[in-house]
């Protein structure tokens, strides 16, 4: 079957548009538009001159001169008649014509004067014909399947895109914040390869003791949620796995809150619930972090949990 019923066409169109919850008035004028666009398509009216672009009514006023010229050559030509029609409705127009003769015969001039991505003409292309209850024969549908492209663009930042067709439609960057990026460039010059975790927004750098061990810090920063409060990079190292239920007994929590007492522990015991672990933990103000304060909390804290891991005769962090 070739083409489509112009006649079913604006039936169709006119009976989809009535069961969308529509005030009266629109409701009556779109009774007012179908007659006209049947009286149109039989050739019971004269060709109307109001094909200006109007916000309120591209669609129809784009509609109306498809029917008028729905053939796609006799249409290319109407910029130079005495209708007239403003760019936005001429393209809208082109675009139903595409589908009513093949989208393949309009011209790249065409495609390319528009706002719209390929992917995004042969999308709307497609549905409009899926609605018009006609076989898409223009181009394989294959070209509207959309894919996720995920790609590193350096050690803390990657990209995202929406393909279609071999092109990307959309694309965003995850990654660490610019206050991160500040940590890992100055880190870096003196020494430091974070490493940094997506998934938990966060670097973590190893730390190789003797009797082939090792511990992992954990480097975030910590926004402020009451107000005057300052951001803070937290250093963690977890010592001890509290999951499936596992718990701290009274005497072992009271001799961490001695521990937290001591003067030569410069940071403290905490449990972390979202991860069920006890933690060794320190802030430091993000404002005022240099270099030898950043080396001293990150070592420290790796040394005071592989101390008490040493004492539970494990190396498991």
């Amino acid at each position: 079957k070739e083409g489509i019923d112009l006649a079913a066409f604006v039936e169709e169109l006119s009976d989809f548009s009535s069961r969308c919850q529509i005030s009266e008035s629109d409701s009556e004028a779109l009774k007012k538009w179908k007659n006209f666009s049947l009286k149109l398509i039989t050739g019971e009216i004269s060709q109307p001159v109001r094909l200006f672009d109007d916000p309120s009514s591209l669609i129809r006023r784009a509609i109306t001169l498809f029917l008028m010229r729905s053939n796609l050559d006799r249409l290319l030509k109407v910029k130079s008649s005495s209708l007239q029609p403003g760019d936005s409705v001429f393209f809208i127009a082109v675009m139903l014509a595409g589908i009513y003769e093949g989208f393949a015969r309009i011209g790249n001039e065409i495609k390319k004067s528009s706002s719209m991505s390929e992917a995004a003409l042969l999308s709307s292309i497609a549905l409009c014909n899926k609605y018009g209850g006609e076989r898409f024969r223009s181009f394989p549908e294959s070209k509207l399947i959309a894919t996720i492209d995920e790609y590193q663009r350096d050690a803390i930042t990657k990209g995202i895109s929406i393909v279609v067709d071999g092109r990307p439609i959309a694309s965003i960057s995850l990654g660490a914040s610019y206050a991160m990026k500040g940590l890992y460039g100055k880190a870096k010059s003196h020494g430091y390869n974070l490493e940094y975790n997506f998934d938990l927004d966060q670097f973590q750098y190893h730390f190789d003791y003797d009797e082939n061990r090792s511990q992992t810090v954990y480097i975030s920063i910590t926004e402020p949620i009451v107000a005057d409060r300052k951001k803070m990079i937290r250093y963690a190292s977890p010592c001890m796995d509290l999951a499936e239920g596992k718990k701290l007994t009274a005497k072992e929590l009271y001799e961490l809150l001695v521990k937290n007492s001591d003067k030569d522990l410069n940071c403290r015991y905490a449990i972390d619930p979202q991860r069920n672990q006890l933690q060794v933990v320190v802030d430091q103000m993000l404002d005022t972090n240099d270099w030898e304060e950043f080396d001293f909390f990150c070592s420290e804290v790796a040394r005071v949990a592989d101390h008490y891991e040493r004492g539970l005769n494990q190396d498991k962090f």
